[in-house]
């Protein structure tokens, strides 16, 4: 956390303190404020409100170490990450460059240190 500037070192450790709870233990306020602070996150602006909500109530705090793979190219899909903060990286395999949008993802300014993602849980692993 410590090259994270002081506001978003406080929105970072709001956003664990958050998700440290399970979801049964977290108010709405919780949810309403880790909701708040993903506003700029492009997946979340194409949610509608209720969505947003749904979706923060249930995420899961993991964290791994570098070079850790999360999942591998054909695995079945079954969570999705938000990098609250560091990088990760996405190796694709036999794909033709024209096929790929390439980018690089970093956290937005909201992010936070580790990952949360919604899941039913699965012991799938993208590389990181």
């Amino acid at each position: 956390m410590a090259e994270l500037g002081g506001a978003n070192r406080d929105v970072l450790k709001r956003q664990l303190q958050i998700l440290r709870k399970s979801p049964e233990q977290r108010s709405p306020e919780d949810v309403r404020a880790f909701a708040a602070s993903l506003s700029k996150t492009k997946f979340f602006q194409d949610l509608g409100e209720h969505e947003k909500i749904q979706v923060c109530r249930y995420l899961k705090l993991e964290g791994a170490p570098g070079d850790t793979t999360l999942f591998k190219q054909g695995d079945r899909g079954d969570k999705f990450y938000l990098i609250l903060c560091g990088s990760v990286g996405v190796f694709i395999k036999d794909v033709e460059a024209k096929d790929v949008e390439a980018s690089k993802t970093e956290p937005s300014a909201e992010g936070a240190n580790g990952a949360a993602g919604a899941q039913p849980p699965s012991p799938g692993a993208a590389s990181s």
